[in-house]
């Protein structure tokens, strides 16, 4: 007898059926979202078919071959229980090791933890996402030294991030830039980078990330100025567990906590990071 289960390459052409996954599980992504991942790991992204019938979703990206992540972890309601699941995780983690990669993490939600768990996964921290259903005005600072993210910025802001998120994301980066709604960076009385950040469109809500600074005093202006635009919209906004202050922060602008999250990972851990100097995560399928 056959088996009913295939995995094959995703294409263009089954970005519908992912948004479908999407809409099902009440994620945020947009098409734009699935085709940045598309780009960015023409090889990495897979569709697992069941009799001939998409059925579920993997995506990964690589940062080098020292990290990679796993994202999009999605399978049919009507097609669970059936190891699609699984089968798909062992696929991702098959291509990914064949690849050299050292060290692989995701970000996993409750359901999706013991499975992960089973697989070896490690869990590194936690995160809170974090709501607002409808934002207030928000004023950012009087004089606060904030611009829009222009390429004479790049050097300063790659240099930053590699810091905070530990691997060259670059590349991942500047293709966001296209998608987002706005980019900002922040400065220094002496007009050096100190913070950046993006707020891009999903389905559901506004999603604020990255935001990646070297202290609470430098990311609450690029926050704020991110913000300001949104009033009226729902946002969404995923912060480390252990950047408190920002959790304050947000709690003072109005957002409730929804439901924790959990980074997870392995092979050795070879890019920590600094947690502390991550105020908004880019998003649980890139990072």
């Amino acid at each position: 007898m056959p088996d009913p289960l295939r995995i094959r390459r995703m294409t263009s052409q089954d970005v519908g059926f992912g948004m479908e996954l999407c809409a099902l599980a009440g994620w945020n992504q947009t098409r734009d979202d699935w085709m940045n991942l598309l780009r960015c790991a023409q090889d990495g992204c897979f569709v697992a078919e069941w009799e001939g019938k998409p059925a579920g979703t993997v995506t990964t990206t690589r940062y080098g071959t020292d990290l990679a992540w796993i994202g999009m972890m999605l399978v049919h309601p009507s097609q669970r229980r059936q190891g699609i699941g699984r089968a798909l995780m062992l696929h991702a983690l098959s291509r990914l090791h064949e690849r050299g990669v050292r060290c692989i993490k995701l970000d996993a939600t409750p359901a999706g933890r013991p499975l992960y768990e089973k697989l070896g996964f490690q869990t590194e921290w936690t995160f809170t996402r974090c709501v607002h259903a409808r934002l207030p005005v928000v004023e950012p600072p009087a004089n606060c030294k904030v611009r829009k993210l222009l390429p004479s910025s790049y050097e300063p802001v790659q240099a930053l991030d590699l810091k905070a998120f530990g691997a060259d994301r670059f590349f991942l980066v500047r293709r966001m830039q296209d998608l987002v709604s706005r980019s900002l960076v922040g400065a220094t009385m002496k007009a050096r980078v100190n913070s950046f950040g993006f707020v891009r469109r999903g389905t559901i809500a506004s999603y604020l990330g990255p935001i990646v600074a070297g202290s609470l005093p430098a990311a609450a202006p690029v926050i704020k100025s991110l913000l300001n635009p949104l009033q009226g919209r729902a946002v969404l906004w995923d912060i480390p567990d252990a950047q408190t202050g920002a959790i304050e922060f947000a709690k003072r602008l109005g957002f409730e906590p929804a439901r924790q999250l959990t980074r997870m990972f392995l092979g050795e851990n070879l890019c920590p990071g600094v947690p502390r100097m991550i105020f908004a995560l880019a998003g649980p399928e890139i990072g």
